[in-house]
């Protein structure tokens, strides 16, 4: 006759709230099993309330500066195309070189309005005493306007007054890129330059453009170096949003992923 023969079991207990590392997530005892638990990052928010954003990528001598969110594709312009960006391809920006876009009323601001423009910058030259970064020579308009050769001012031209930032110093190399952006949350203005705060100020007239253009304007008021990665929205920007497009210096395209 056979003998049987019985082998202990060793049990081990486990606690719910037990936890297994292993690389690339954590294992969570959940009952009598087990799930994967992975990490994951905050949406980015900077999808909301914008209304436009051109990358510059464009090559053809002729082609329009595309629009990544709306319609407001360029209908005009002679910038230079397919140059070397922050981001991919850029256009370059001087005298009697701008893009153009037709009146719209995502252009129109009012006191009660917020809206955030944000870019990247590089000059290759000089500035005049003030120079069209976005916007119409009427208003609204942000700019960069002249202290000396290499010191400029973030601006901000609401129709009737023009709001200044503090006087920086920018180097004019054509290989030094600026991260720049004007806030607009009401009536109050916000400048950063390399997710820096650069300077305060009050805006208290509503415009109503009939044209809009970047490089430039219609009083000649013209860029002279590249731009790249325009983005242009709706609300105020928060400081951890303007942190984000800037992204340690590297920069960071739409879609924001």
């Amino acid at each position: 006759m056979k003998k049987l023969i019985f082998i202990p079991l060793l049990i081990f207990s486990l606690t719910l709230s037990a936890q297994f590392t292993k690389s690339g997530g954590t294992f969570l005892k959940t009952g009598n099993s087990f799930m994967t638990a992975t990490s994951s990052e905050t949406p980015t928010t900077l999808t909301t309330g914008i209304i436009s954003y051109w990358k510059f990528d464009e090559t053809g001598a002729s082609d329009a500066a595309v629009d990544e969110v709306s319609a407001h594709n360029s209908t005009s312009g002679n910038a230079t195309r397919n140059q070397t960006g922050k981001i991919g391809r850029c256009f370059l920006f001087a005298t009697a070189k701008r893009i153009n876009f037709d009146d719209h009323a995502d252009w129109t601001t009012a006191t009660n309005t917020s809206h955030s423009w944000s870019a990247w910058v590089n000059l290759t030259g000089d500035q005049a005493a003030f120079v069209n970064i976005a916007g119409s020579h009427v208003g609204p308009q942000f700019g960069l306007a002249r202290v000396s050769s290499g010191h400029y001012k973030l601006s901000f031209y609401d129709g009737t007054s023009q709001i200044d930032g503090d006087d920086l110093t920018y180097a004019i190399d054509g290989s030094t890129w600026y991260h720049i952006v004007c806030i607009k949350s009401n009536t109050d203005i916000t400048f950063y330059r390399n997710n820096v705060e650069v300077g305060t100020g009050t805006a208290t007239h509503a415009i109503d453009p009939t044209y809009y253009a970047i490089g430039g304007d219609g009083a000649d008021e013209y860029f002279t170096g590249y731009i790249d990665e325009f983005g242009y929205w709706g609300k105020a920007l928060s400081a951890d949003e303007v942190e984000e497009l800037y992204n340690s210096g590297t920069g960071i395209t739409y879609p924001f992923e």
